[in-house]
């Protein structure tokens, strides 16, 4: 027991602090809010990811590159490979 709980002791020295942690939250906030933009960009943006997403164009390059299920491949791998794909596929077209 006194072993276990010596060994638990020199562990917690391993955790950071709670005040360690969140300055680390707090810089990583400042440094990430200079990225944000207006709620009206972000619903242009989003409007023209869907559009872009759901165009023949898209689809038609997507269903050829994803083609059908892999042998052995779950419903769920399909899945993430599809999103993988599309991602791929939206950012190719949107860095344009």
């Amino acid at each position: 027991m006194y072993e276990y709980l010596n060994e638990q002791e020199n562990n917690s020295l391993l955790v950071p602090s709670s005040k360690v942690l969140a300055g680390a939250i707090i810089q990583e906030i400042n440094i990430s809010s200079t990225a944000i933009i207006s709620n009206n960009e972000a619903e242009e943006f989003s409007h023209k990811v869907s559009e872009l997403a759901t165009s023949n164009d898209v689809t038609n390059e997507l269903s050829d590159e994803l083609g059908m299920p892999n042998e052995h491949e779950t419903e769920d791998e399909f899945v993430d490979r599809a999103k993988s794909i599309l991602t791929k596929i939206l950012k190719r077209k949107l860095s344009k």
